[in-house]
């Protein structure tokens, strides 16, 4: 059962990811006073509706209100404003924990319904998510969940493909298939996600749902190991350190594992076997070659 902690977070989240390149649509920087936009708003202008829900939200002009910011936000998100409908998701997300005292909340899911059924792709990625936890005016429904993944996924959402591999892979209303979770786990790691790059580095490595392939199982590993995750950069380096799936190169073994050591998240587990790993492959390299190894990892940043 997820906690209200939890929803918050999973309601925040797609806030952000709905507002797009917008930034929230919220520009501060312009003098707008409650007292210009309220006739426009009360007119049925939406961006006015937009800009009134920003001032309650942040008690610019007004008193603070995430209620009255609710309203007005839903206002504008029914004339298909998209900017308003995150915007009104980000305020609501909040009110899982601390309630909004607002019927604007519940219109959320109507709102994301009508966008993911006019086409919009980031709209069914959310639908499908808001369907899994229940909430925001829509029941808990794990079948309508998958149908909405399985629509965002198949036009290519990267958020959807990961969702719908790991349900495949878990066997989570729907029955297990490696060969689907493989191939899903593909799709959303193809695009850089990171997570989806593990898992699909963990099939190869393991055979699961694909032939077991230790190259591909390090390729894909790294990409993870570059964008930072820790456990994907020990994988890195114990593989340079074996010659498993990459050449034996002691250099970069060493490199992957410190950086990997240094990270506050690297498992506790993993951390004492690591440090004796460290020292391994440092006994095996010349000061020199040491040296370069150390400076390697000191320089390392993770890819952007």
């Amino acid at each position: 059962m997820k906690t209200p902690i939890k929803l918050a977070a999973i309601a925040g989240a797609l806030a952000v990811a709905l507002v797009g390149r917008a930034a929230f649509a919220e520009d501060t920087n312009a003098p707008l006073r409650p007292e210009i936009l309220l006739p426009m708003a009360e007119q049925g202008d939406a961006w006015a509706q937009l800009k009134l829900g920003g001032l309650y939200r942040r008690g610019e002009g007004v008193p603070q209100d995430d209620a009255e910011a609710a309203s007005w936000y839903a206002k504008s998100a029914a004339q298909g404003n998209t900017d308003a409908r995150a915007m009104l998701m980000l305020v609501c997300a909040a009110s899982v924990i601390a309630p909004v005292q607002s019927k604007a909340c519940a219109q959320i899911g109507p709102l994301l319904q009508t966008a993911a059924a006019q086409g919009d792709l980031e709209s069914e990625d959310a639908l499908a998510q808001m369907y899994e936890v229940g909430m925001f005016g829509l029941p808990k429904d794990p079948g309508q969940a998958l149908t909405w993944y399985r629509k965002a996924a198949e036009r290519g959402d990267v958020r959807a493909e990961s969702a719908l591999a790991q349900r495949y892979g878990m066997g989570l209303d729907i029955p297990k298939d490696d060969v689907q979770a493989a191939f899903w786990n593909r799709k959303a790691a193809q695009q850089g996600d990171m997570l989806a790059q593990i898992e699909l580095a963990g099939d190869y490595e393991t055979g699961r749902g694909v032939p077991a392939d230790e190259a591909q199982a390090v390729a894909w590993y790294l990409k993870a190991a570059q964008q930072g995750y820790p456990d994907a950069q020990r994988k890195v380096g114990t593989a340079y350190a074996l010659g498993k799936g990459v050449p034996q190169d002691n250099a970069q073994a060493y490199m992957w594992l410190a950086i990997a050591l240094s990270s506050a998240k690297l498992d506790d587990e993993n951390r004492d076997a690591e440090a004796l790993a460290l020292k391994s492959v440092a006994e095996r390299l010349k000061p020199p070659e040491l040296a370069q190894a150390k400076r390697m990892a000191a320089d390392w940043k993770p890819a952007p």
